[in-house]
């Protein structure tokens, strides 16, 4: 039994929310992952003294990343949705937390992309295993 039926703007909603989570969350991705990638792009500049200091800063780069996500989805929420009070927020409850959802697995997508199949690849095409092999 179909209670209610998908309209057009519930789909053109549901596109936006997609990008708008694509938005919110590749810039912290990056960051997240600089952790992982910048040893090898500092090792192909030279600099391969400064690749200890994001080893030992691995997890505080990462917290930072999901930090960042947050307050990117609370300024998206603040500003382009334009929720500025509670009963705002009541009313586009389910909204709100589709977008935060979709901006946490965009995150980790992006995230997963880049420390498992970019960062081999940059280390291959350097030919330097031994930097490169940051968990």
């Amino acid at each position: 039994m179909i209670s209610r039926l998908t309209s057009v703007s519930d789909i053109t909603d549901q596109s936006m929310s997609t990008k708008d989570s694509i938005k919110i969350s590749i810039i912290p991705s990056f960051i997240a992952s600089t952790c992982c990638l910048s040893p090898s792009v500092l090792a192909w500049m030279g600099l391969v003294f400064m690749s200890d200091v994001f080893v030992q800063y691995q997890l505080l780069i990462k917290l930072l990343a999901l930090l960042l996500v947050f307050i990117f989805f609370a300024v998206y929420v603040y500003f382009d949705l334009g929720i500025q009070t509670i009963t705002d927020l009541q009313k586009q409850r389910t909204k709100i937390l589709i977008i935060l959802l979709q901006s946490l697995v965009v995150f980790l997508v992006i995230y997963a992309i880049l420390t498992q199949y970019i960062n081999p690849a940059i280390c291959a095409a350097l030919g330097e295993q031994g930097i490169c092999n940051i968990s």
